[in-house]
């Protein structure tokens, strides 16, 4: 969890300065992780949530498409994209968007030990909280101005749903990942 967090911020800053050098070493990142899609988050609240499109997204293949398509690649010596990876997962992640100062809150479920983390593009921040009522467990990783990614860490003793709860605290509209073990 804690690589996929790096790499995540290491995209952020890439972003940020148009950096082609970084946003490759996200590539080879990426390539040390097996990732899947797993979009199990229920919306319990999606009122506040907006049209992701137009957002970054905290993925490898995005990172191929901005490394193909939006830099210019004949400047600099890259590896070559390695769009299409398939393999078994280390971490399960999905993608959401918020309204500037709004909360999106969502429902899975899972038993053992858990980790979650939130990672907001640039620009934005959140904050994040967890509560597993099976397990009679709340968590919360939060400040009063937002971060640029949140974590918390539980162990569930019991299966059932947990809700989490994302605050974007930034005064735009952000997309984040939900990444989950």
């Amino acid at each position: 969890m804690e690589t996929f967090r790096n790499i995540c911020l290491k995209l952020r800053e890439g972003m940020e300065k148009k950096d082609v050098n970084l946003l490759n070493d996200c590539i080879s990142a990426y390539n040390e992780l097996d990732l899947a899609d797993f979009d199990r988050f229920k919306s319990v609240d999606a009122s506040n949530e907006v049209p992701i499109k137009g957002h970054l997204l905290f993925t490898p293949d995005y990172v191929d498409s901005l490394l193909l398509y939006d830099m210019n690649l004949a400047a600099i010596n890259v590896d070559a994209p390695t769009m299409l990876r398939a393999a078994p997962y280390d971490c399960k992640l999905t993608h959401r968007a918020l309204a500037p100062y709004s909360k999106g809150v969502y429902s899975t479920k899972g038993s053992g030990e858990r980790e979650l983390l939130v990672v907001v593009e640039n620009g934005g921040t959140v904050n994040l909280s967890v509560n597993d009522e099976t397990n009679h467990i709340q968590m919360e990783d939060i400040t009063p101005q937002g971060k640029e990614s949140a974590w918390v860490c539980w162990k569930m003793e019991r299966f059932g749903t947990y809700i989490i709860t994302i605050e974007n605290t930034s005064d735009q509209a952000v997309s984040f990942v939900i990444v989950a073990n």
